[in-house]
């Protein structure tokens, strides 16, 4: 239930326009309201991050965090998140590459990250445009987040 809160944390934040540094501090708040312990790892996971490690060193940590069970998985995607938070493209790569259950912490920090950076900004450059563009469900996907994004920018006018 923690990693569950901290990731709807993450993304109800995101989705309204908060900085990655307001988002990560409240994953962690969120988290401890149902397990310190999950909070704790979350916490050292940012921590770790900010010591700016080499991406090998990066990755060897998510390895040691595995990603199999939801603290782990939301402690390496605030880590993720913490180290890159500007390039979608990076961040994704950086959550999709290294030992373990890879494909679902990369699942959270794109949902995070593009809430985050919004459609238009993940739809600019040739690589993300080429990601989309062979999605399936494509059409119904853009929609979806099309209909996400427009709600964003009038939370944000309000």
């Amino acid at each position: 239930v923690a990693a569950c809160a901290a990731m709807a944390a993450g993304a109800w934040l995101a989705l309204h326009g908060k900085d990655i540094s307001e988002i990560l501090e409240n994953m962690v708040e969120a988290a401890k309201k149902y397990d310190p312990a999950t909070s704790k790892l979350i916490k050292n996971a940012i921590t770790y991050s900010k010591t700016n490690p080499s991406e090998k060193e990066l990755r060897h940590y998510l390895e040691k965090l595995e990603g199999r069970l939801g603290n782990q998985a939301i402690a390496a995607t605030a880590c993720v998140l913490a180290y890159e938070h500007k390039s979608f493209t990076r961040a994704m790569y950086l959550a999709s590459n290294f030992y373990g259950d890879s494909d679902s912490v990369a699942c959270m920090v794109g949902a995070i990250l593009g809430a985050h950076l919004g459609i238009e900004n993940l739809y600019s450059d040739k690589l993300r445009k080429n990601w989309i563009e062979h999605l399936e469900d494509k059409n119904k996907l853009l929609k979806l987040a099309t209909g996400f994004y427009t709600q964003r920018k009038k939370s944000l006018q309000q």
